[in-house]
């Protein structure tokens, strides 16, 4: 699956829980994307400087809007790093999202936990849990 399919794939799944996704058409770099799970919303910023995939950072967002505690906080700022519960549930989610929709059909012992850290843009700090999540 390319990087566009992957996309569509996120996208649609968003439609499907009734998460509206909003690019934000700015030149600022250094605004995140935020998610909003009590309006079910999403602004994403495709310029956002970071080494984060758009598509991880989407999964990220989606995934923070589908099993977040609504009651919790009223956004979240894209963070991949593991200082919260919020965002290391968030990225065990986004990974889960996009394991189950690129590897769906295709056999544990063709999976490369590499070039999925790669194509994302995933730091270290992820491979343990990208290797337990895709060989599950």
């Amino acid at each position: 699956m390319n990087e566009e399919d992957l996309r569509d794939e996120l996208l649609a799944l968003a439609r499907r829980q009734d998460i509206e996704i909003i690019n934000i058409e700015t030149d600022d770099d250094a605004s995140p994307d935020v998610a909003f799970p009590f309006i079910r919303k999403i602004m994403m910023n495709p310029n956002f400087d970071t080494s984060y995939a758009y598509n991880f950072r989407l999964a990220h967002e989606i995934a923070h809007v589908m099993y977040a505690d609504k009651e919790a906080l009223p956004y979240y700022r894209f963070s991949p790093f593991f200082l919260k519960e919020e965002e290391n549930s968030a990225n065990d989610h986004a990974i889960e999202l996009i394991v189950n929709m690129v590897y769906k059909d295709v056999p544990t012992e063709q999976r490369n936990w590499l070039d999925f850290m790669n194509t994302l843009g995933l730091q270290s700090q992820f491979e343990s849990t990208v290797k337990q999540i895709l060989y599950k």
